[in-house]
């Protein structure tokens, strides 16, 4: 509940990085030891591994339709998975729009599209990948969140955005991926 008594139905979530100028060591420092030593070994998995490999391109149709490719594949999988993307006819619209892929060997097998303005990264669409997941014992969500995280660093940004969620206050039913969020040091606000 917030301050005038209301309950939003969205929430938006966002990370200040401003206190972490000193570099991502200092954002890391700042989250639960469980979460700094999950996001580490996925860090580590990742880079250790030769067929894995992290790329951030500029937006073009080609990558529009990758990413798409991507997102209904994972969705496929979902059991109760909602299609929002098809819904999205503007997103190569939008301005500063960039894409951060997670490749095994030359296949897309993880994602993110996200604008990047000049004091604001704001993550538009993530696809996990719970198969990589589970194969290399890492996750993908919160190292795709530590990469933007580390991008707006880099940037000197002031906030990274995670976007809108619906708002769970109040209703019986697990809160999963606000729960992430939280824990990886991102605070709702409207």
């Amino acid at each position: 509940t917030f301050q005038n008594g209301t309950k939003p139905v969205w929430i938006k979530w966002n990370l200040n990085v401003k206190g972490y100028r000193n570099g991502i060591n200092d954002y890391l420092s700042s989250i639960s030891k469980q979460n700094r030593n999950i996001v580490r070994k996925s860090i580590r998995h990742i880079n250790e591994n030769k067929e894995l490999s992290v790329v951030i391109v500029d937006s073009s149709l080609e990558y529009y339709r990758q990413f798409k490719t991507l997102y209904f594949r994972m969705l496929s999988k979902k059991k109760y998975g909602l299609d929002f993307y098809s819904q999205e006819k503007t997103l190569m619209l939008y301005r500063n729009i960039r894409y951060l892929f997670i490749k095994f060997g030359e296949q897309i097998v993880a994602g993110a599209v996200f604008q990047c303005f000049e004091d604001v990264i704001r993550l538009c669409y993530l696809v996990s990948n719970q198969d990589l997941n589970q194969k290399y014992n890492i996750d993908i969500t919160k190292y795709i969140y530590y990469k933007l995280i580390e991008l707006g660093i880099e940037r000197n940004c002031s906030n990274i955005s995670l976007g809108y969620d619906y708002s769970t206050f109040g209703i019986g039913i697990s809160t999963g991926l606000s729960d992430i969020k939280y824990r990886m040091g991102f605070r709702p606000c409207t």
